[in-house]
């Protein structure tokens, strides 16, 4: 990934939360920063207003071949959205550990869309200076813990002046609710697009149920 490649340039990284909904036209109307959206944006009426110069994937179920069949189905319709939406030059980010599954090839019938993998291994355990010097060699990442962490990461990497972030409601625990019939574990995922009550699983393939201690 290079480094300062838009140093004069400001990027504005999109988050799904609730939030999103009083920032969006705002957003939308700005035509002096470059975009970074991600997983399910495209779903969006905004994804073609705004046009993303960038758009990073992180969660294991958009490229996992053993992944629930409802999370295959989501993740399907999102790319079919992307290949058909973009009409113009887009760089779609996505893990190296993610390559072998061949997630480009869901793009490969838009010339506009090119995919660039990037290294994300972690520093798990090393001290602060150790782990920030190997951030700037562009080989290690922060913690896998949310695609906006990520996002702005990879932002900083390529190289803009100022990175700005909209709709990180990162709340979840607000958003649990338990089946007092069934003791079974719930999350309200409020999106700045729809809602949905799902049940909570630990693995993309839906086997393990989460916990709230999880």
């Amino acid at each position: 990934i290079p480094l300062r490649k838009n140093k004069q340039r400001r990027c504005i990284v999109i988050g799904n939360g609730p939030s999103l909904k009083q920032d969006i036209e705002k957003i939308a109307s700005d035509s002096e920063a470059d975009f970074l959206c991600v997983n399910h944006f495209a779903d969006s009426e905004f994804y073609e207003k705004i046009k993303p110069e960038l758009y990073v994937f992180l969660d294991p179920y958009f490229w996992r071949d053993d992944a629930h069949e409802s999370f295959i189905s989501k993740r399907e319709k999102t790319f079919e959205l992307i290949s058909n939406k973009t009409s113009w030059p887009l760089t779609i980010l996505i893990p190296t550990y993610a390559k072998s599954y061949r997630p480009h090839q869901n793009f490969s019938s838009n010339n506009l869309i090119k995919v660039v993998y990037y290294s994300a291994a972690q520093t798990k355990g090393l001290p602060d200076w150790i782990a920030h010097r190997l951030f700037d060699t562009g080989l290690f990442t922060p913690p896998s813990i949310n695609v906006l962490i990520h996002s702005i990461f990879l932002a900083a990497r390529f190289g803009y002046a100022k990175v700005c972030f909209y709709g990180a409601d990162t709340s979840w625990h607000e958003s649990l609710v338990l089946n007092q019939q069934t003791n079974e574990l719930l999350i309200k995922y409020t999106h700045f697009y729809g809602e949905s009550l799902e049940s909570v699983f630990i693995d993309c393939q839906k086997n393990i149920k989460s916990n709230v201690s999880h």
